[in-house]
């Protein structure tokens, strides 16, 4: 009796904690299951975007900004709401491609951000992306000389010289402008003696020179232009008025004597 006793009492035992497993452990998975589905049906209905641009610009030329947009609801069509930290967006707002005006923001960086809408209210559908604008190179007049002596016409192309060998990739620009009463011959005659003493007495090659005919301005002088590598060259200014010329009046015939 005692033995059968003991055994009833082991297989109680057996049964109870076999129930007490179903009731408790074999339940968890299955409410574990059903949170991590509604999580992945959350993530499902957000979107991933990401916005690309290039590394630099130079100021003045257009910059893009791109928004790649993966996943997400299906059947949402999403708006872009952009907005830009420099510059202005000058055309694109409201689609998946915006270009910036950089004309003024040389130097500077640009940062684009733009907000997905359209999805649901719980999801998180930013993205932003920065390009630098670097500041574009620019034409600079070095000096400039008007009727001078030739030693000193020489000295300001020797200083000139200096400019075009401190920066090699750079080109040289001399402009001359004659008076009012100059004949293209002689302001050409200007330019071929500037680039002459250059190239054959201070050694500058010749392809790095660009002679110009001004035209005529009000008084004879010669403009020297640094052009950095990049840069638009110089445009000519005259300034100087066709010169007058007379047209001489008809002449009065005498009058007659009238006879008596």
């Amino acid at each position: 009796m005692f033995h059968r006793s003991v055994f009833a009492a082991f297989v109680s035992l057996i049964v109870f904690s076999f129930s007490m497993s179903m009731a408790t452990g074999n339940n968890l998975p299955v409410a574990r299951a059903s949170s991590d589905a509604t999580v992945t049906e959350a993530q499902d209905k957000c979107p991933k975007v990401r916005v690309t641009s290039p590394d630099t610009v130079k100021a003045g030329d257009s910059l893009t900004f791109v928004a790649n947009v993966t996943g997400g609801d299906q059947n949402v069509s999403p708006t872009y709401n952009w907005s830009v930290s420099a510059g202005s967006i000058s055309s694109g707002q409201g689609t998946s491609v915006i270009t910036v005006e950089t004309k003024d923001v040389g130097g500077q960086t640009v940062t684009a951000t733009v907000e997905l809408g359209g999805y649901d209210r719980t999801c998180s559908v930013a993205a932003s992306a920065t390009t630098s604008v670097e500041q574009k190179p620019e034409a600079k007049k070095i000096t400039e000389y008007g009727a001078v002596t030739v030693p000193k016409e020489q000295e300001v192309l020797g200083a000139f010289t200096i400019e075009l060998q401190n920066d090699p990739i750079s080109q040289g620009y001399i402009i001359s402008y004659g008076g009012p009463t100059s004949t293209d011959a002689k302001i050409n005659a200007a330019t071929k003696r500037a680039k002459d003493y250059m190239v054959t007495k201070r050694g500058i090659d010749s392809t790095r020179l660009t002679v110009v005919n001004g035209g005529k301005r009000k008084a004879a002088v010669t403009e020297l232009w640094l052009v950095p590598n990049g840069a638009t060259p110089p445009t000519p200014t005259p300034d100087a008025a066709p010169a007058k010329t007379s047209t001489p009046k008809p002449k009065t015939p005498p009058a007659t004597k009238k006879k008596a």
